[in-house]
C-alpha cells in the first residue's frame, strides 16, 4: 500500500504495559478501538489489517516521534479485541534502548500506565449519524513510546508542525536571544509583551468559566 500524500497525524493513548521481559522485549497497545478522541475520531477494528500485511517492514519504533531516537525494533504488530498490540525488542546496548527499558520496568513495577502514540495517515474514513469520524483504514508508519502523559487519558489526535517549521522557529528564538538590542528596541519589546498580557487578561474576562484554563493561541510577529 503506497500513499502519494502521507501527511502525518498522531494519536496517543494511555495503556498498561502488557509485558516486558529481561531480554528487553516489551508488549503494549499503540492504539485502542472504539474510543472517540477530542476531534471525534474513532479507530475501528480492522483499520490496521492492510498496513500490517503490506507495510510491516517499514513500521518503526521511535521515542516521542523522534526518528533519531529508536529504542527498539518492532517484532510483531497485530489487532485483537482491544486494539493494536505491538511487540518490540528494545536495543539494550544503545543508550536510548537501555533508558527506555528501565523506564518500562519502573512503570510496570509500579503498576502505572505508559503513554504510546502512533504516526499514521488516514486512508479510508466515514462519519456516522452521531458526528463521529470512523477511521476504517490506516497507513501506519511508526509507533512511539512517550515520556510525557497525554493531556487526556482518552485517545487524542494532535497536529504537529513540519520539521522545517520547527527548525525555523527554533533558530528564530535562538537568534533572538543572541541579539544585542538597543535600549529603544528593548523598550519596544517590553511594550509588546505588556500588550499581549493585557489582551490575555481581557480575553479571560469574557471567556466562559469552564474554558478559562484553556491555553490561548496568539501569533506575534517581531519586526526587528
Amino acid at each position: 500500500m503506497k500513499l502519494k500524500n502521507r501527511n502525518p497525524q498522531f494519536k496517543s493513548c494511555l495503556t498498561q504495559i502488557k509485558d516486558i521481559d529481561e531480554k528487553g522485549v516489551v508488549t503494549f497497545y499503540g492504539s485502542v478501538f472504539g474510543s472517540p478522541d477530542r476531534v471525534k475520531d474513532i479507530v475501528d477494528p480492522g483499520a490496521y489489517t492492510k498496513t500490517i500485511t503490506e507495510n510491516f517492514k517499514e513500521i518503526q519504533h521511535y521515542k516521542n516521534h523522534d526518528s533519531t531516537l529508536m529504542p527498539g525494533v518492532i517484532q510483531e504488530t497485530k489487532e485483537d479485541d482491544i486494539g493494536l498490540m505491538v511487540r518490540s525488542k528494545l536495543m539494550l546496548k544503545t543508550q536510548v534502548g537501555l533508558e527506555t527499558y528501565e523506564q518500562y520496568k519502573a512503570m510496570a513495577e509500579a503498576e502505572k500506565s505508559m503513554s504510546h502514540s502512533i504516526g499514521y495517515s488516514p486512508v479510508r474514513e466515514q462519519k456516522d449519524d452521531k458526528g463521529f469520524n470512523h477511521l476504517k483504514e490506516i497507513f501506519l508508519f511508526e509507533v512511539s513510546t512517550l515520556t510525557k502523559r497525554p493531556a487526556h487519558p482518552d485517545a487524542l489526535t494532535i497536529g504537529i508542525k513540519s520539521h522545517d517549521e520547527l527548525v525555523k522557529e527554533e533558530m528564530f528564538y535562538e537568534n533572538l536571544l543572541k541579539c544585542d538590542f538597543s535600549d529603544a528596541k528593548l523598550e519596544q519589546l517590553e511594550k509588546i509583551k505588556d500588550k499581549i498580557t493585557a489582551l490575555i487578561k481581557e480575553s479571560r474576562r469574557d471567556i466562559a468559566p469552564d474554558l478559562k484554563d484553556t491555553p490561548l493561541k496568539i501569533n506575534v510577529k517581531f519586526k526587528l
